[in-house]
């Protein structure tokens, strides 16, 4: 009978969904828990019941199907039937479509979190989090402030320049700790709209995002460089010439004294700064007189690695965090800390 077929096929739906939604509340119970990335996966595996991570939503689409059958048959026998009795009919099928669909959303969801908690446990990366090299008593905002003031990077947008989003971690060099805060920096330029009544208070917004990083306990070099044709401000006036033709071409590099960019600017330092920004692109300045390095790029540094693989049970999402990386993260820190080992 068609009647027990769907009944049965009800039962089968809700028991499967019932599962997945267990599947997700212990996956935000483990997520939250987790001190490692290592309690994360061990808590994946065995995980003993359903692996399933994909909700049945066969039956509401066939309600839905239904509902868009029921409409145009309606339309076309409405001579025969009124058309009322066709759109309550369709209205019906749509009101059982959502009350049986399950939103992808709560996957999506969860899996976001996972993926934000295996980054802070492999990174080390605390989210909101300021180095302990900077001073506590004072506010976030307020902090975050002072560095954008203490570089002449933080000046592309003619409306807004903000921090958005950062996170705070450790890099190991040689035996020594450096204070490092990894940065999102949005901006915003406005431009007035060209139209025919020559509005002048009409203006289109364009938004776009950087990343860069902080990192503190590092020589005050004094020394500016860039790979997108940008000049600095105050006081990165003075323009380095060097003796290698190829880094002349590709690079400039600016300081605030002529002596002092002769004297940091040793044959060593611009090789490295060559192979650094061979690649990445971007704007690295070491301060004058405060011991910080800021590197500003266009790479998204919280950024994951692409996987292919759609993640519809437990396994696959094991495998998902098992794997998970960003990449422009680690490949910037290596190259950074390669950068710093002949300062050190």
């Amino acid at each position: 009978m068609p009647i027990e077929n769907l009944k049965e096929r009800f039962h089968i739906r809700r028991k499967i969904n019932a599962q997945v939604l267990h599947n997700i509340a212990r996956l935000w119970h483990l997520g939250s828990q987790a001190r490692e990335q290592q309690d994360l996966l061990d808590g994946l595996h065995p995980w003993g019941e359903s692996h399933r991570l994909k909700f049945d939503n066969s039956l509401p689409f066939l309600f839905l199907v239904l509902a868009i059958l029921t409409f145009f048959i309606g339309l076309m026998i409405q001579a025969y039937i009124a058309f009322f009795w066709s759109l309550l009919l369709c209205l019906f099928y749509i009101a059982l479509y959502f009350a049986t669909y399950e939103p992808k959303e709560r996957l999506h969801e969860i899996i976001a979190f996972l993926e934000q908690r295996v980054t802070a446990l492999k990174y080390q990366l605390h989210f909101k989090q300021l180095p302990q090299y900077l001073p506590f008593h004072s506010q976030s905002l307020l902090i975050l402030s002072q560095l954008k003031q203490s570089f002449p990077l933080f000046n592309l947008g003619n409306a807004s320049n903000q921090i958005t989003e950062y996170a705070s971690t450790i890099w190991q060099l040689e035996g020594q700790r450096h204070q490092i805060l990894v940065f999102q920096y949005d901006y915003i330029n406005e431009a007035p709209i060209n139209n025919q009544k020559n509005d002048p208070f009409k203006f289109k917004q364009i938004e776009e995002s950087r990343w860069g990083v902080f990192i503190f306990q590092v020589p005050a070099l004094g020394i500016a460089v860039t790979n997108t044709r940008r000049s600095f401000e105050e006081p990165f006036t003075e323009r380095w010439h060097s003796s290698d033709i190829y880094i002349n071409q590709h690079l400039r590099i600016f300081g605030q004294f002529e002596q002092q960019l002769a004297h940091n600017m040793n044959p060593a330092l611009s090789l490295k700064l060559s192979d650094f920004f061979n690649e990445h692109q971007g704007d690295l300045i070491y301060h004058t007189d405060k011991e910080i390095l800021c590197f500003l790029g266009i790479k998204n540094l919280f950024e994951p690695q692409k996987q292919k693989l759609e993640i519809e049970n437990i396994s696959h999402l094991r495998g998902h965090l098992r794997t998970f990386r960003l990449a422009h993260y680690e490949k910037l820190k290596t190259d950074l800390l390669t950068l710093l080992q002949e300062e050190q």
